[in-house]
């Protein structure tokens, strides 16, 4: 193999451990965001209020009705223009669970609904953020981040041995 598809490989490896630690760590949301944005404008991302906090869902469009999953149940949603939000390049809504049918309006110039608390819940990340971590969480990132290290030098010793021998075998035939 040449240098060149040995570099090639190892960028592909790294972006993809990249974006698998980024579906683990993101969470539900940022599986939802790259559903949305990899529709194409055919769903939305839909964050409802639910009574023990907020959750983020995936609705298909229809025409101006959005149809999406809450507790196994369809629910159908009214939209509006003015209740349609952009969030990094795809569109958003916030939906009540009580009220499902109809969007919760934001004000002009407002990135949430107004009854979202955000000192509670930036309280709630920073808490998240600064716990103290258990053993076995700490075992656990340990083991993940090593078996990811070793994987790597692995695949690298074991392209350049696969191009050596591939180089002495090529010289052995001419």
């Amino acid at each position: 193999m040449s240098e060149v598809a040995i570099v090639l490989i190892t960028m592909l490896l790294s972006f993809v451990i990249g974006a698998v630690g980024m579906l683990m760590f993101g969470g539900k949301l940022t599986f939802n965001y790259l559903k949305v944005k990899f529709s194409r404008g055919k769903c939305v991302l839909v964050m409802a209020k639910t009574p023990f906090g907020w959750r983020s869902f995936v609705a298909k469009k229809d025409r101006h009705l959005l149809n999406w999953l809450y507790d196994k149940k369809q629910i159908i949603t009214d939209v509006t223009e003015d209740g349609v939000h952009r969030f990094l390049n795809v569109a958003m809504v916030f939906i009540d669970t009580l009220k499902p049918n109809v969007l919760i309006k934001v004000k002009e110039g407002a990135l949430f609904p107004s009854d979202f608390d955000s000192e509670v819940f930036n309280n709630i990340l920073i808490r998240a953020l600064t716990r103290p971590e258990g053993k076995t969480d700490k075992m656990l990132k340990n083991l993940i981040v090593g078996v990811l290290f070793l994987s790597l030098i692995s695949l690298v010793i074991g392209l350049v041995v696969l191009s050596k021998i591939g180089s002495l075998a090529a010289g052995g035939v001419i």
